[in-house]
Parts: structure tokens; sequence; C-alpha cells
């Protein structure tokens, strides 16, 4: 099943003139909103798929708000068409000024998603001057396999009512949560059909090296619903220093002896 999240333009103002060349720039998936960028564009059945892109050269008003439709269609690697949405109007505001509207898109992959090749295709229209432009980004669905989706980091205090941002650049004294979901692990049919899973979790320094002598440890063994197919993993950290980190978390399946990991990398900073 194919289910879209969100179509959503990022708040961020600039006053542009019509006239110009509508643009579509910068388009990169990420891990979450305004995650960090993805080395790659495959995915696993249960994953989240977000792609961020720059909008530049939408009419404004001199107080730098405007509007703009945005559409977006799936296709599989044979052209046939599994998923289409609006044309969405979308208004925006350019608050700092400039030409540029930060904007994204992001997808569920549902866990019975069919592996293969598929097309996200978005398409983005100025209705003051009728201009419009389209962007395709290419991605992978993986066969079904034990592992690691939808990673992002996040605030530990977050408003329900606004999009929670997973930016990779934190500030010193801030306290985030890892999150993910474990997916295509079995159950232990002679421990009341429950998963039996080992996760270790180690912070890496510029050098590579393990922040603490001892990463942090825990596991999923029990209250784990029959119909779930993917766990959620929240794991805090304390940022208490400055510096360039790595987020490695590895799962191990104890019942088939699977193993997968992931890393996310979160620059600290100090307030001065």
């Amino acid at each position: 099943m194919w289910a879209t999240l969100a179509l959503t333009a990022a708040l961020s103002m600039t006053p542009g003139q019509p006239g110009g060349a509508l643009k579509l720039t910068n388009a990169r998936a990420t891990y979450g909103y305004l995650g960090p960028t993805r080395p790659d564009d495959n995915v696993l059945a249960g994953d989240f798929y977000f792609v961020h892109f720059d909008i530049d050269g939408l009419t404004t008003d001199e107080t730098g708000n405007g509007k703009y439709n945005f559409s977006l269609t799936i296709t599989d690697a044979k052209g046939k068409l599994v998923h289409e949405l609006g044309p969405l109007e979308k208004p925006f505001a350019n608050s700092l000024g400039g030409t540029r509207t930060p904007a994204y898109a992001n997808v569920i992959i549902g866990t019975d998603s069919p592996p293969g090749d598929y097309t996200m295709k978005l398409t983005v229209s100025d209705p003051a001057t009728k201009k419009s432009e389209s962007l395709e980004r290419k991605y992978r669905v993986l066969p079904r396999g034990f592992g690691l989706v939808n990673l992002h980091i996040m605030d530990v205090r977050v408003d329900p009512r606004a999009q929670a941002s997973g930016a990779p650049v934190r500030v010193v004294g801030d306290t985030i949560v890892y999150n993910c979901a474990v997916v295509g692990f079995e159950r232990d049919k002679n421990k009341m059909n429950q998963p039996n899973i080992a996760l270790e979790l180690t912070v890496l320094d510029d050098k590579n090296q393990s922040t603490l002598k001892t990463p942090f440890t825990d596991q999923v063994v029990k209250d784990v619903p029959e119909g779930w197919s993917a766990v959620p993993i929240s794991l805090p950290l304390a940022l208490n220093r400055p510096g360039k980190f790595t987020i490695k978390l590895v799962a191990t399946d104890r019942i088939t002896k699977k193993t997968a990991e992931a890393t996310l990398p979160v620059q600290v900073v100090d307030v001065k």
C-alpha cells in the first residue's frame, strides 16, 4: 500500500518578481524532515522517503507572501502510475527576502510494497505567471529483509502541531532523540511469539572513535503486538560538548542471526 504522509512547503519567505525563470534546484533525499542527506536512494519496505528541494522564482507580494500549486506522481519501472496526489495549493512566505523557497515531499513506503525501481515526479506551478517546472527522483525499494528504517533525530520537546525537525546541526545543551524502526524480524514461537532483537548504540567522534568506553545496549523481547511488522525505537542523547559526531545503531535479530546497521551524522556547535 502506498500512502503519502505529507506534501508541504517549508515556511520561508522570499519576494520574487513575476517574469523570472521558475527553477527547482538542490534536490536531495534526506533522513526525515530537514535531516542529513541519504548516501543513496535505496529504501526498505516500511521506510519514509523524503525529498527536499528549492523553488526559485515564485511570484510574491511586497510582504514576501505567495502561493504555488504542487503535485506528485509515482510510477513503477514499467511506467505504471501507482500513486498520485494534487495539485494542491501551497501558501509560503519568504521572510528573509530573496527568491529561494525551500520545499519538500515525502512518501511512506508501505510494508507490503513490491520491490523494484520507482520514479517520483514533483511538479510546481506559479499561478501568477502560469509557469511550471518538474523534477524527477528515482529510488529503489529493496526486497523485504531485516533492517532499520525511518531514521531521524528530533528534539525531546516537540510541538505536536508542527513538523519535527531532523536537522543534523544542534547546539550544546540540546537533548535529542534518535528514532528509527526495525523491520523484517522474526518471532520466537516458543516465547509468546515475540521478537528477540538486540540493540547497540555508539556515538563516534570525528576520528571515528567511540565517545564512551561502553556502548548503550537495549533489547526488544516483549510487548510487540501480533500485527506489528515494524518496531519503533527511540533512544535519547544529551549533547554536552561541540564537535562532529556519528550516531551508529546496530540491531541484531537473535532468532535469524541477521544484523542491520545505520548511521546518522550530527554536528554540535557552541552558542557564543
